[in-house]
């Protein structure tokens, strides 16, 4: 499923959950670098699907290791062969 489609199945959730995961997908490379790592774990398991593969790349490795196992599961297939 490609991250358009996926957030767009996110947006007609809740318009909540749209107005969060289209804010999540428009942070930018250096604003996941300066996420600590608090507000990395804090993530949603939608906020997570949002983040297309740049993002999940720019990550900071203390921040993918203190994920907890619903936000690992949430990523996709291709946010970790391509972002990670």
């Amino acid at each position: 499923m490609k991250f358009t489609d996926r957030l767009r199945q996110l947006n007609r959730l809740t318009p909540a959950n749209a107005f969060k995961s289209s804010a999540i997908a428009a942070l930018t490379t250096s604003e996941i670098v300066a996420l600590t790592t608090s507000q990395a774990i804090a993530l949603t398991t939608a906020q997570i699907v949002a983040l297309n593969t740049m993002q999940v790349a720019a990550m900071e490795t203390r921040d993918v290791a203190a994920l907890r196992t619903t936000q690992v599961v949430a990523l996709t297939t291709d946010q970790v062969q391509n972002g990670l």
